[in-house]
């Protein structure tokens, strides 16, 4: 690649300012971050940085992030995308539509600059189908920018975060968290991989699909779950909810009714999996500094059809598994997203805020479970108390 010391990393949350720089930075990167609000970012650059912490046998070992460039503008990235060869996306699809766009402008700027080399942009939001659905917004941008056919110098790629990130204030305000034993995984054909950089922390993998869905329909499952019973008991860290043995035993219930629909449904290597199996459950027993509320940040959208919670039940349901512990995982979250928002619950809201097709014969089974009138919602509800 041309500019191999740069990489964009877009959008400065907990997983831009986390696994994605640390490995970046590790590997000799100079990031360059962008996010709609620089102040804090400006903020960490004068204080000097930030530290990213990583969990490791109930150690802490830092890495410090203090090489890096803030781009201060929309401007200023697109100008940056036009020169790069490599970025990082790390936001979730409500900002698509703006990425999109960015892109485009970015890939009609490198047209200007007779810049024919590919732009590799990670997604990295561990969302479904998310890559074909930011690629087919770009063309979409790109010929209301004036490109005619499609435009091929933009690549985007799903990537799998492996690594949970969170605020920790251990030396700065600014510090993140990260999980032990974190990588990324990125669906490489072999065309990609002549032109991605070799970055220890960064596997290949051949189809993103089967890999999000585990880890999303497993890993993310069990952790949002362990949450909200923790919360139901009062816990405000998710440590306190792994040491919980009734918690522990039920998310492991959930762990084995998606784990059995997802091994009907897509094919791993079998060492590969054991060993990220075992990886993933000793997740339990690493006592994590992360916090409940954190865990439920956003909870509408870990509630759509197709993220960490109906994702599995949907899947459970159309493979014929077992799923009395995923229906509950979803009432529980269901209930407190009801509370929150002050909602009456009933089918009209449940296909409304989970975004179910009422068409769809998967669907039509969850929404006859979850709703009053079938006198099972509230049974749910009882039945999810621990």
């Amino acid at each position: 690649m041309g500019d191999v010391n740069r990489v964009v990393v877009y959008g400065a949350g907990n997983i831009g300012r986390g696994i994605v720089s640390c490995l970046f930075s590790q590997a000799g990167y100079r990031l360059l971050f962008y996010s709609r609000g620089t102040e804090k970012l400006k903020a960490i650059q004068q204080s000097g940085g930030y530290s990213v912490y990583i969990q490791e046998n109930g150690k802490k070992i830092s890495q410090k992030i203090e090489g890096f460039d803030i781009l201060s503008n929309e401007a200023a990235l697109i100008q940056a995308l036009a020169e790069v060869d490599l970025a990082a996306c790390c936001l979730y699809p409500a900002a698509f539509r703006d990425v999109a766009r960015v892109l485009a402008a970015s890939a009609r700027e490198r047209r200007i600059r007779n810049n024919k080399k590919t732009l590799i942009v990670m997604l990295c939001c561990n969302e479904p189908g998310g890559a074909a659905k930011l690629q087919d917004d770009f063309q979409e941008e790109w010929k209301k920018q004036g490109g005619s056919g499609n435009e091929r110098t933009v690549r985007i790629l799903p990537t799998i975060v492996n690594s949970v990130g969170f605020h920790t204030e251990i030396q700065s305000k600014f510090d993140v968290m990260i999980s032990s034993n974190g990588y990324l995984e990125v669906e490489l054909s072999d065309e990609d991989a002549q032109i991605f950089p070799a970055v220890e922390g960064i596997r290949r993998i051949p189809d993103a699909e089967g890999y999000l869905c585990r880890k999303l329909y497993l890993g993310n499952m069990f952790h949002t779950y362990a949450a909200l019973l923790g919360k139901e008991r009062g816990y405000h860290w998710m440590k306190q909810c792994y040491a919980d043995v009734e918690i522990k035993r039920k998310v492991k219930r959930a762990f084995a009714e998606s784990e059995a629909a997802l091994l009907k449904t897509y094919k791993y290597h079998a060492a590969e999996y054991q060993n990220w199996r075992e990886m993933m459950l000793a997740k339990m027993d690493i006592p994590s500094e992360d916090d409940v509320e954190r865990v439920l940040a956003d909870l509408p959208r870990k509630l759509r059809r197709s993220d960490r919670l109906l994702g599995p039940l949907r899947l459970c349901i159309g493979k014929g598994c077992e799923y009395k512990e995923l229906l509950q995982a979803v009432t529980l979250g269901l209930n407190f997203l009801a509370r929150e928002t002050h909602s009456k619950k009933g089918r009209d809201w449940l296909i409304s805020v989970c975004g179910l097709e009422p068409e769809n014969p998967i669907d039509q089974t969850i929404i006859r479970l979850l709703t009053a009138e079938e006198a099972q919602y509230g049974k749910c509800i009882e039945s999810s108390n621990i």
